[in-house]
């Protein structure tokens, strides 16, 4: 039986249960088995089930990544009605050969009314399991916007991020009127989804603070705030890496292989532009680094020390972003997220 609004992937035997990863209708999967596990499958139908209902295979594709190799190869498909099937046998023995430790086959497309933003066959490597030291909960699609923003800082003033000639928040700017504890920072027009912002003394922000006073951390508190983001897919990309807002779980040689690609943010198909991150490299034994990257230094951040001698089981924080808007104003992004390091596939 199936339950209401459930979704399947099915390719042969292989069964993964999907979740609903974006409105209206995006889908994405996520398993890891063992290379023995998959080699079977490889030559049989895919079909993908909404509520039972086996759907059209609209526009679908399958995707090898060899991780060691930092390699993709697309794989052609044929496509009948509710089925579809890898098309060339010497393909499908190929990839049986290719797969190993590490390696990922994707699957995304369209699918009836449904989106498959990835359904992804990750090969079980036994030596890159690692619980990162900082995750990101994924980001909730608010119903209400709001025309104020406390932001605390530990050992900081307070800020109050508002359109101060908007009447209908005249209320809130009359309780922040005390200059020795209190910065006003007037933004026309202003609005965004989060109205409170705390750090303390531990977080990542307020430890670059103190590291490194003579940087301006907080420019962006200065900034109009994007809030078109929660209509898109978003992802920041590095290469082949992704985060949304977390990244999976990459080896050393994954990572070293893409640190001198540019790293990207997109919104759908929509590549925006970059002008500064701050981004912490959180090793999970030892102290935090910190760096803040302009426009001109992004494209060298393969090339810093910073970055070329990151250790396994490392996790990158990437916050403070700003970026262009349509009319190529300067805003805040105001999401962050996280690239994790895990272990080398050449661990014994």
């Amino acid at each position: 039986l199936y339950q209401q609004d459930s979704c399947i992937f099915r390719w042969g035997d292989l069964k993964i249960d999907l979740k609903k990863y974006a409105n209206p209708n995006v889908y994405s999967g996520f398993v890891e088995l063992k290379k023995e596990q998959v080699i079977p499958f490889l030559d049989q139908k895919i079909h993908v089930f909404k509520d039972g209902e086996a759907l059209e295979m609209v526009d679908l594709t399958v995707r090898y990544y060899d991780k060691m190799q930092n390699d993709v190869i697309n794989l052609e498909l044929d496509l009948h009605g509710d089925q579809a099937s890898i098309r060339l046998p010497q393909k499908v023995q190929m990839l049986a050969e290719l797969l190993k430790q590490g390696d990922a086959i994707s699957i995304y497309g369209k699918v009836g009314e449904i989106t498959l933003n990835a359904v992804s066959i990750r090969i079980y490597n036994p030596n890159s399991l690692y619980e990162p030291k900082i995750w990101i909960n994924n980001w909730k699609k608010p119903e209400t916007t709001y025309g104020f923003q406390v932001i605390s800082r530990e050992g900081f003033k307070t800020r109050l991020r508002i359109d101060t000639n908007n009447t209908e928040v005249h209320h809130v700017l009359k309780l922040y009127q005390d200059p020795e504890r209190y910065d006003i920072i007037h933004i026309p027009g202003f609005a965004t989804y989060q109205r409170l912002l705390h750090s303390d003394a531990q977080s990542f922000g307020i430890e670059a603070l103190q590291k490194y006073p003579d940087r301006d951390w907080l420019y962006r508190d200065q900034l109009p705030e994007n809030l078109d983001y929660v209509n898109h897919l978003v992802q920041l990309r590095w290469g082949e890496l992704f985060a949304m807002p977390n990244s999976e779980i990459y080896s050393p040689e994954e990572f070293f292989n893409n640190i001198e690609e540019p790293v990207e943010l997109w919104f759908d198909r929509e590549q925006k532009t970059i002008l500064r991150i701050a981004l912490a490299i959180i090793p999970k034994d030892g102290p935090t680094d910190y760096l803040l990257l302009d426009r001109e230094q992004l494209p060298y951040l393969g090339q810093m020390e910073a970055i070329r001698s990151i250790q396994p089981a490392t996790s990158l924080f990437i916050s403070g972003i700003t970026i262009l808007d349509a009319q190529g104003r300067e805003e805040s992004f105001p999401e962050n997220f996280v690239i994790h390091v895990g272990h080398s596939l050449e661990s014994k």
